[in-house]
């Protein structure tokens, strides 16, 4: 009796087995060569990224995002440089009057403030877009400054901008940490 137990165990094994391997090859099979692909289905809608410019899907166009790095980058110099009226053209008209009444210095975490002075050399460049909408882009932008007493030093800025009759006008100008997420 306990060689016929053996034997229906085997027995059983061999074709739980047999099932396995036979679903297995099955499945395989039918993923491989299948006609009920998902990405073939004639019901699917067509994807708006297959064949799609990225550039298309956003509320500016390539040439007004260009525009406003522009003007992300001089008021970045200006500002950094010192020349408070070039910085306050442009600003929108109530962050131009911040700036004009000296409560707008950008505040800055953990580094020192840069100096502002006519013979500082600022090269400012977009290196990031933090957000985008139709009318309003907000730009990080690094600032390597040098001044004759101090070297050089980079900074990081956020710089806010808003359309205003056609044209891209900052209306913030931050330390980039200070939006970041986990910033100290």
């Amino acid at each position: 009796m306990n060689d016929l137990d053996n034997n229906s165990r085997r027995v059983l094994l061999i074709i739980a087995a047999a099932a396995v391997i036979a679903l297995t090859l099955g499945f395989s099979i039918t993923r491989l060569f299948g006609e009920n692909d998902p990405a073939v289905s004639a019901d699917s809608p067509p994807s708006p990224a297959n064949g799609t410019d990225v550039v298309g899907l956003l509320p500016n166009s390539e040439d007004e995002l260009r525009q406003a790095v522009a003007v992300a980058e001089e008021f970045t110099a200006v500002f950094l440089s010192g020349d408070d009226q070039r910085a306050g053209e442009l600003a929108t008209p109530g962050y131009a009057d911040m700036l004009a009444a000296g409560g707008a210095a950008p505040p800055v975490l953990g580094e020192e403030v840069p100096p502002s002075a006519a013979d500082v050399e600022v090269a400012a460049e977009v290196t990031g877009i933090r957000d985008l909408a139709a009318d309003s882009v907000t730009y990080l932008v690094r600032a390597d400054v040098t001044a004759p007493d101090a070297g050089e030093q980079r900074f990081e800025y956020a710089v806010n901008l808003a359309r205003s009759d056609g044209a891209w006008l900052v209306n913030g100008f931050q330390d980039a940490a200070l939006g970041d997420a986990g910033a100290v």
